[in-house]
């Protein structure tokens, strides 16, 4: 079953995210793939996660968090080390095994993955349990549904 919650604004999503990185902060390893049309949302979402992540491991935040669009891979943090992948230019299962994204996905406490979709069958790389957060654009121009589940991964 998904929870849904609506945003009016970038900061209003990025205050959704950092209640959800509360909710979820103790309950490590957390993979997280975030689903959405370009422009809907998701790395608004991924910064407000990153920073409240960031500062419930006690770690100064960091400068800026962008989306890892050219560099494909950001991580945040040491005590706790969180990863942001935007796999937006990958186009095979290939390209992903040579990032390495193994590390990212199963090895780290946290890792939030933009579009995992473009990889050939993205259900066999989740971990077991794993979130989908779905954003959406709304009725107005600023506002954005939001979709959380948790999910088992499928045998």
């Amino acid at each position: 079953m998904a929870i849904e919650s609506r945003s009016a604004s970038p900061k209003r999503t990025q205050e959704i995210a950092a209640e959800f990185a509360q909710k979820l902060f103790t309950s490590t390893p957390i993979f997280i793939r975030l689903k959405g049309e370009m422009g809907a949302g998701k790395s608004e979402f991924a910064r407000g996660f990153i920073k409240k992540w960031l500062e419930l491991s006690c770690e100064a935040a960091a400068e800026s968090i962008v989306s890892p669009t050219f560099n494909i891979a950001r991580v945040y943090g040491a005590a706790k080390p969180i990863a942001h992948l935007d796999l937006y230019r990958m186009q095979s299962m290939q390209e992903l095994e040579q990032l390495g994204f193994e590390h990212y996905f199963y090895e780290l406490p946290c890792c939030l993955v933009e579009w995992l979709e473009r990889i050939e069958n993205p259900e066999s790389v989740v971990p077991e349990r794993y979130y989908i957060v779905e954003i959406e654009h709304g009725a107005s121009p600023e506002e954005r549904i939001i979709r959380f589940q948790e999910r088992l991964k499928s045998p």
